[in-house]
């Protein structure tokens, strides 16, 4: 089985060894917010692509207000830049075909995505990594910090997809998901309600945790020195799920 790509004309840079992660920042935030900053700090080989995503900046090539506020519209334009960063990440292992201006994927380089690749999404990140893996993206593993499965408040009902996804592969298997129960963003309920639709996720309820996390899972704390965060990824480079 191929898997799609967008072709990118730059020449992309030879793969780094071992396992790397890329991740997917909030609605608002970009390769320089506060997890990013985190990420790359503690961990290498760490992608941080722009999504170049808001609601009301213009400027922002997939901002909702560009899509005439459809969130679909910048979703998809959102999952060409991660599909992108995808498949620059992986051109070294073998090389990619192209179909009609489309990258496909080889077999070697599917393989490599399921064996090395880690992927982070926060908030609308986390929205966008599920759709990734809807698309048929089987990452090593997958961690979502309080994914955008709607929004609290009439515009935001209104405004905002139902995002639960209609099938994971292998049932949620190798999903990880966090979600404070004091989020006033997010409901925690979307993300209770993808637990127990894919029981196989391992889901972490922050008592207290608020929609950013920041001060749960960046901030040092008991048995945790570099935040929860770092150890439950260490965790996972480590093949130790038992401990997350």
């Amino acid at each position: 089985l191929k898997l799609q790509f967008l072709y990118l004309i730059a020449r992309a840079p030879s793969m780094p060894s071992g396992k790397r992660i890329l991740f997917l920042h909030g609605l608002e935030s970009g390769p320089g917010g506060s997890k990013a900053r985190y990420l790359q700090a503690h961990f290498e080989n760490v992608v941080v692509p722009d999504l170049k995503m808001s609601l009301f900046d213009y400027t922002k090539e997939n901002s909702a207000v560009r899509n005439c506020m459809s969130l679909k519209g910048s979703m998809e334009g959102c999952i060409n830049v991660a599909l992108e960063a995808i498949a620059a990440e992986y051109r070294a292992v073998d090389p990619a075909g192209t179909k009609n201006g489309v990258t496909l994927l080889s077999d070697a380089q599917a393989r490599a995505v399921n064996e090395t690749l880690i992927i982070v999404g926060s908030s609308w990140g986390g929205g966008l990594a599920l759709k990734l893996l809807e698309r048929g993206i089987h990452p090593h593993s997958t961690v979502l910090l309080a994914p955008a499965l709607g929004k609290k408040g009439w515009f935001g009902s209104l405004l905002w997809p139902a995002w639960c996804p209609g099938s994971l592969p292998a049932g949620g298997r190798g999903v990880v998901l966090f979600h404070g129960d004091s989020d006033d963003t997010v409901p925690v309920e979307g993300s209770r309600a993808l637990k127990a639709k894919y029981p196989d996720i391992i889901y972490r309820e922050v008592a207290g945790g608020d929609h950013r996390l920041n001060a749960a899972l960046l901030e040092p704390s008991d048995g945790h020195p570099t935040g929860r965060l770092r150890a439950a990824l260490q965790h996972i480079l480590d093949g130790d799920l038992s401990r997350l």
